[in-house]
């Protein structure tokens, strides 16, 4: 199962042609708070992509029992044009829970990687 969630209605609406049996796409409101439905999942992975950045620390935090892995992108330079450490900067102390930790900076913005347990190499 695939669960997208969006706090912007006009943003989510142009994807839900996308959304399938396996893939579900959800207004979250403007505070992002899961649908009652998905309060309690707990997931392999959560990509964290949202915006403001500065909500990315907060749903680092939350996600922090609720997943196995937590991907997060646009993080280090160049993440904003107008504000380029932004995320990185919001996600710093969250990010010390984290027992497995990868960054991933062969494009830009580089991508976080943090786990509970060992992250597979990519090349």
């Amino acid at each position: 199962m695939l669960l997208s969630v969006e706090h912007d209605k006009a943003w989510m609406e142009r994807f839900l042609q996308f959304q399938h049996d396996l893939h579900d796409i959800v207004w979250s409101g403007p505070d992002w708070t899961l649908p009652p439905k998905y309060s309690s999942t707990h997931w392999s992975v959560v990509f964290i992509d949202n915006s403001p950045g500065s909500r990315r620390g907060i749903d680092l935090t939350h996600y922090y029992d609720k997943t196995k892995y937590v991907v997060i992108h646009d993080c280090g330079p160049k993440a904003t044009p107008d504000a380029p450490h932004e995320v990185l900067d919001v996600i710093l102390e969250p990010m010390k829970k984290w027992p497995y930790q990868a960054q991933y900076t062969r494009y830009t913005p580089y991508t976080i990687v943090l786990g509970h347990q060992p992250i597979p190499e990519m090349k």
